[in-house]
C-alpha cells in the first residue's frame, strides 16, 4: 500500500511538473507567436509602400479630372467650331479611347496650324504650347483664332506675360491665358536666337500630350536632316504613359518621265501632280529646300526604334479641288518671283499660268469635291512607363 501511495504521489508531482512545464511551453509559445506578428507586421508596413511605389511607377496615376475652366472652354470652342474632317473625327475618338477617358491635361502642338490648334481647342485641355517655324503661320493663327483659344506668342527667355515660366510654362496668375505660341526652329540658331528645344516654356516641363500634325514633311524646308533629331524631341517630350499623336501626308509618287506619261491618271491628277513639283521646283531654283513627306512605315519604324508602342493608326483617302490647286500655285508663282535667272523664272511663271488655265478648265476638279488622290495617315503612340529609350533625355 505504502509503495502504492509513494507511486501515487510521485505521479501527482510529474503530472504538476508536467502541466506546469506544457503552460510554460505555451506561453512561450504564445509570445513567439505574438512576436512573429509584430515582425510580419512590420515587414508588411515596410514592404506594402515600396510594393505601391514600384506600382505606381509602372502604372503611374490616371490624369487628374479636366479642371471646370478646361471643360468650359472646349464646349465653347466646340459650339462654335464644330469637328467636321473625319481625321479630326477618327483621332478624338483614338486618343480618347487609347487613354479610356477624356482628359488631355497639357499638350504641346509641335507643329501648329489654325486646323490643329482649332481641333485642340475643341478637347478639354489644360494648356496647350504651340510651336511653328513659320513667322506667316503665326499671323494666319492670330487672326484666325479668338480667344482663349488663340495662343499668346512667348518671347525667347520669358513667359506670355513676361515672367518666368513656371513647372508648366505658364504664370499661375489668376486669369492667365491657357494657351502659349512659340515661334522658331526647333534647332538651328538664327540671328542668335535661341533653339526652341532650349526655350523656357519647352524646357520648364514634359507633356500628357504631344500633337505632331503634318510636321516631318516641313523639316526639309525649314531644318533639314533633323528628322530622327526630330522623332527625339517628340518621344522625349511626352511624360511616362504619354500620349504622341502624329499625323502626315502620304507622299505623291514619283513615276519618272516615263512612268508618269503612261501614268493611269486622269487629267485632274495629273494637273495636281504638276502642281506640286512646280511648285517644288520654284523653290529648288531659288535656293531653298523643298517640302518632303514621309510615308506611315517609316514612322512607325521610327517610333518602334524608341521603345514607343502604337496603339491604333488610321489611313484616309486624299481629295483635291481646284482651290487647292489654286493656293498650291500661287505658292509656286510666288516662289518664281525669287529665281535669280530673269528667263527661267518667266519661263515658269508662263508654265504656272498654263497649269492654272488647265486645272480652272478641268470639270472634274470643279465639281463633286474634286478628284482622289494621294492621302493621308494618323498614328495614336504611348511612351511606356521607365522607358530605357536614350530619348529620355531632353536634346
Amino acid at each position: 500500500m505504502a509503495q502504492s501511495s509513494r507511486s501515487t504521489s510521485g505521479g501527482g508531482s510529474v503530472s504538476r511538473w508536467a502541466g506546469q512545464h506544457r503552460s510554460g511551453f505555451q506561453q512561450r509559445k504564445q509570445h513567439e507567436t505574438a512576436a512573429g506578428w509584430l515582425l510580419a507586421a512590420f515587414l508588411l508596413s515596410a514592404v506594402v509602400p515600396l510594393q505601391a511605389m514600384a506600382a505606381e511607377e509602372r502604372h503611374p496615376p490616371a490624369l487628374a479630372e479636366p479642371s471646370a475652366a478646361a471643360l468650359e472652354r472646349a464646349a465653347a470652342h466646340a459650339r462654335a467650331n464644330p469637328i467636321t474632317t473625319k481625321t479630326w473625327k477618327w483621332l478624338t475618338k483614338a486618343t480618347n479611347a487609347a487613354r479610356g477617358h477624356r482628359r488631355w491635361g497639357h499638350v504641346l502642338d509641335a507643329g501648329t496650324g489654325p486646323s490643329s490648334m482649332s481641333w485642340l481647342c475643341t478637347q478639354p485641355t489644360e494648356s496647350v504650347v504651340a510651336v511653328t517655324a513659320a513667322r506667316a503661320m503665326s499671323t494666319k493663327l492670330k487672326a484666325e483664332l479668338k480667344a482663349p483659344c488663340k495662343p499668346v506668342e512667348s518671347p525667347a527667355n520669358t513667359s506670355a506675360n513676361g515672367q518666368q515660366p513656371t513647372y508648366d510654362g505658364r504664370s499661375r496668375k489668376a486669369g492667365h491665358h491657357p494657351n502659349t505660341l512659340l515661334v522658331g526652329t526647333w534647332f538651328a540658331r538664327e540671328e542668335g536666337k535661341q533653339p526652341l528645344t532650349e526655350h523656357p516654356v519647352y524646357t520648364a516641363q514634359k507633356f500628357d500630350t504631344v500633337l505632331a500634325d503634318y510636321l516631318l514633311g516641313a523639316l526639309e524646308h525649314f531644318a533639314a536632316f533633323t528628322e530622327q533629331k526630330m522623332m527625339d524631341v517628340l518621344v522625349s517630350s511626352i511624360k511616362d504613359d504619354g500620349l504622341l499623336l502624329l499625323c502626315g501626308r502620304k507622299p505623291y509618287p514619283y513615276p519618272g518621265p516615263q512612268g508618269y506619261r503612261s501614268l493611269k491618271y486622269s487629267t485632274a491628277r495629273k494637273i495636281v501632280l504638276s502642281a506640286e513639283r512646280v511648285r517644288d521646283a520654284a523653290m529648288l531654283l531659288s535656293h531653298q529646300r523643298e517640302y518632303r513627306e514621309f510615308p506611315a512605315w517609316w514612322v512607325r519604324e521610327a517610333l518602334r526604334q524608341r521603345g514607343v508602342e502604337i496603339i491604333d493608326q488610321e489611313s484616309f483617302a486624299g481629295r483635291v479641288d481646284l482651290e487647292y490647286v489654286t493656293t498650291q500655285l500661287g505658292w509656286a508663282r510666288r516662289e518664281a518671283r525669287k529665281v535669280d535667272s530673269a528667263s527661267l523664272s518667266a519661263g515658269l511663271l508662263r508654265h504656272i499660268k498654263e497649269l492654272q488655265a488647265a486645272a480652272d478648265a478641268d470639270a472634274r476638279l470643279n465639281r463633286n469635291g474634286g478628284v482622289n488622290i494621294g492621302g493621308s495617315y494618323c498614328i495614336v503612340a504611348r511612351k511606356p512607363v521607365n522607358s530605357t529609350s536614350t530619348t529620355n533625355m531632353r536634346p
